[in-house]
């Protein structure tokens, strides 16, 4: 399995061992599952509500935290593997957000970037031919 190295805000590391399909997958079932409900049309500002809803829906949602458990026992916290303790320090909860979202990002990412990319050029290619119809469209 691949390993990710990253340096926490903190300073302590987190090394991430990416996850099976499965598990990976669980994940990005339960993220969509649970932000189907947020409103992300393309007329929705991104504002501090749109933010507000994305952190409360993901940091609320059960079935996201069941599905990252497996994922974060793969991980060593500044040399520790992760379990059901490693939390109880008040100053390792502080890194507990940054590491859920370096974790779920390293392990979400590769389900997205190809089709980001391929729906990126298709926005482009739509943006580039409605800005040539506004050019040459008469204006009365």
């Amino acid at each position: 399995m691949e390993t990710v190295s990253k340096t926490l805000t903190s300073g302590k590391d987190l090394k991430i061992t990416i996850a099976t399909f499965e598990e990976a997958n669980a994940l990005w079932m339960a993220v969509n599952k649970d932000l189907k409900s947020v409103n992300m049309a393309s007329d929705v500002e991104i504002d501090p509500n749109l933010i507000k809803d994305l952190f409360c829906t993901v940091a609320s949602s059960k079935d996201i935290r069941q599905a990252m458990q497996p994922l974060l026992r793969r991980c060593l916290y500044n040399g520790e593997k992760i379990d059901e303790k490693t939390f109880d320090s008040r100053e390792a909860r502080e890194d507990y957000l940054e590491i859920f979202e370096m974790v779920a990002a390293e392990n979400l990412l590769p389900f997205t970037k190809r089709l980001v990319q391929k729906y990126k050029a298709i926005i482009f290619q739509i943006m580039s031919k409605s800005q040539a119809s506004e050019q040459t469209t008469p204006q009365i």
